[in-house]
């Protein structure tokens, strides 16, 4: 799938799923699939198998409530959530519960949501979440700017967790490196990125602030590379990440002095958009910027 050799995903889900292997798990990947080939029967078909498991209403809602956040409806992405981590307490699900506000606390804090974005991760930490959630959590103060809550949860993650590579290489370095951007730092965010670099070839997360500095640093070049990145893993995260990956290509090019492929990115991002809630704050930036262009 992260290849786009989507055939040949379906292929192999299919072996799999005729071994009695995957279960909702392929049919969920085999609805990205369907959604990206816009083949409506197939969707259909791997939603009702996926719906018929005990979890399976919340991993839709939360595919929609992210495809909602990419075409920049943020309203309606928020109330998918809510339904997700709705569905998963009615399981007990609680870890998949908090996920599901995280994931929210990051949309609206991405999108210029600063204050809604604060309430909601104060609701996810009151969910006493395990150390994954507390991480995202972490990651949303640091993308609003608050370095105390952002460094102290980071850090006690990381004093419980020595032994894993995940949380020592890639997820703590990109808090911190979030935080060193917020302070003007780009040299030392790529520094402390430097630690992911195994491990990030289709981490969004981490590409995505790898190409936030190297944009900061004045490295345009180096900067579309990182978004472009992103943007191929369309089939394996079709969420908001590519939206802000395709506005971080869109002011790359413009570090590049490259107006025209500049305007091009702008209107594929705005294109995305178009049915956007009118009041998003990252939407009207984005117009405004390419306003600027023409």
């Amino acid at each position: 799938m992260g290849l786009n050799r989507l055939d040949e995903a379906k292929t192999i889900l299919n072996a799999a799923l005729e071994r009695k292997v995957g279960g909702i798990s392929a049919h969920f990947l085999l609805s990205l699939i369907a959604l990206t080939q816009g083949d409506k029967a197939a969707l259909e078909r791997e939603d009702a198998m996926i719906r018929s498991s005990n979890e399976g209403e919340s991993w839709l809602l939360s595919r929609d409530a992210g495809l909602a956040a990419l075409r920049g409806q943020i309203r309606q992405s928020g109330e998918l959530y809510v339904r997700a981590k709705d569905a998963d307490q009615r399981l007990n699900l609680k870890e998949s519960a908090v996920a599901a506000v995280v994931s929210q606390g990051a949309v609206e804090a991405s999108y210029g949501y600063a204050a809604q974005a604060e309430k909601t991760v104060a609701v996810a930490l009151n969910m006493s979440p395990g150390w994954a959630p507390m991480l995202g959590i972490a990651r949303t103060f640091a993308l609003m700017g608050n370095e105390q809550k952002a460094s102290a949860l980071a850090k006690d993650v990381a004093s419980r967790r020595t032994e894993d590579t995940w949380v020592q290489s890639v997820s703590v370095p990109g808090i911190q490196a979030i935080l060193e951007l917020r302070r003007g730092n780009p040299g030392k965010a790529l520094e402390l990125l430097n630690a992911a670099k195994p491990y990030d070839r289709a981490d969004s997360d981490t590409l995505l602030i790898r190409g936030t500095a190297y944009l900061k640093a004045g490295q345009g070049t180096e900067a579309v590379q990182e978004f472009q990145k992103i943007l191929d893993l369309r089939n394996v995260y079709p969420d908001f990440s590519l939206a802000l990956a395709q506005l971080g290509l869109a002011r790359a090019y413009i570090a590049q002095g490259d107006m025209a492929k500049a305007r091009s990115a702008y209107q594929d991002l705005l294109a995305l958009w178009k049915d956007a809630d009118p009041d998003v704050p990252l939407v009207k930036e984005a117009k405004s910027e390419y306003a600027k262009l023409q």
